[in-house]
């Protein structure tokens, strides 16, 4: 939707949109707000709404103003047209196990393992947690299991790794393995055990496939629009199955739990008719935290240091102490001649003690 659109309402010709796909920020209302009236152009928009990030390369928005008037005018604009689907979908979570230790060794050190290099910025940091957790041999596992029980299954996947990954692992004799992304475009297997694996960016919308009812995700995307389109490949109006099976493969790691907040925040938002929360914010206060618990367990070791410092030094000088209250009591001259008393030292401890220190 965008000057095509715009071209065609020129005339106060009478229309109406039909969209299935809600839109995911305020940007993708730019056209129909200006075909409506409401502003001149999306300069217009964008001087009264849009913030650009400052630390950015290419224009990123941070985030939007006066985001009141933007809802009342997207109510005033939108009609829910609400109907009954014949399918009913189930998403079953299932928690897979990670590599905690080579996990809190990324955090503590910030070091990237796979490339031999220190990590530089947060997203790196993300994606370095991602690849730990979703590498693991039970996520793997899940997947042969449920391929054991669903004969057609499309998997969606976030990275090329992941793709190495599904691509290698051992399924049933007679499973056709077909892929969809940036590298092939494979059509669907037409036999009776397939799997599909599609990646986010790639496959996520503009196809359907009523083959099968069974969809995993395989790791989770960052954007709820492309989990809610990925979803819709298999749920169509005249699909054949009436139970959906979507099966979302988490761990119970930061960053996992991390995405899945902002899933149903991002969620909520959409039924409640509000934009304000962001799946990056999250992301990035998630980063920055970690940053911050960093840099407080290192000040801490500091002052242990210190401490134990400071400890050793007092523990030395009471050793000490004793010693010198029993070398006033000597004759004067013990510096010079070393002669003593034995007779004024107590015990033949100290008396060791005396002989070596002098």
């Amino acid at each position: 939707m965008g000057e095509g659109f715009l071209t065609h309402y020129e005339g106060k010709n009478d229309w109406i949109l039909l969209s299935a796909t809600p839109g995911d920020c305020w940007t993708d209302y730019i056209p129909v707000f200006i075909a409506n009236g409401f502003y001149r152009n999306r300069t217009q928009f964008n001087n009264e709404h849009v913030v650009y990030s400052r630390f950015s390369k290419y224009p990123k928005i941070d985030r939007y103003l006066n985001t009141g008037r933007l809802i009342r005018l997207r109510e005033r604009i939108l009609v829910d047209m609400d109907f009954e689907r014949k399918t009913i979908p189930h998403h079953e979570n299932i928690y897979v196990e990670f590599d905690q230790r080579k996990y809190k060794d990324i955090c503590m050190s910030r070091w990237n393992p796979w490339e031999g290099r220190p990590i530089e910025t947060a997203s790196e940091f993300c994606s370095s947690l991602r690849r730990v957790v979703n590498a693991d041999e039970s996520r793997q596992q899940e997947v042969l299991d449920i391929c054991m029980t669903h004969p057609r299954v499309i998997i969606f996947y976030n990275f090329d790794y992941e793709l190495d990954i599904l691509l290698n692992l051992p399924y049933d004799n007679g499973v056709e393995v077909a892929q969809w992304n940036g590298h092939k475009h494979q059509p669907i297997p037409d036999t009776d055990k397939w799997v599909y694996l599609v990646q986010y960016n790639a496959g996520a919308e503009g196809w359907n496939c009523i083959k099968t009812d069974t969809i995993i995700f395989y790791s989770q995307n960052y954007s709820y629009k492309v989990m809610e389109q990925a979803s819709g490949r298999i749920d169509r109006l005249n699909t054949p199955f009436k139970d959906l099976w979507f099966y979302h493969l988490k761990s119970r790691s930061g960053i996992d739990v991390a995405i899945s907040r902002a899933l149903m925040q991002r969620n909520s938002s959409t039924k409640g008719n509000s934009m304000e929360h962001d799946i990056y914010d999250s992301l990035r206060l998630t980063a920055t935290t970690c940053e911050k618990i960093a840099d407080v367990l290192n000040a801490i070791a500091e002052c242990f240091e210190k401490v134990t410092a400071c400890l050793m030094d007092l523990i030395e000088e009471i050793k000490r102490q004793p010693l010198k209250m029993i070398l006033q009591k000597l004759r004067p001259d013990y510096k010079d001649k070393c002669k003593i008393r034995w007779l004024d030292i107590p015990n033949k401890v100290m008396q060791g003690r005396i002989r070596r220190f002098c």
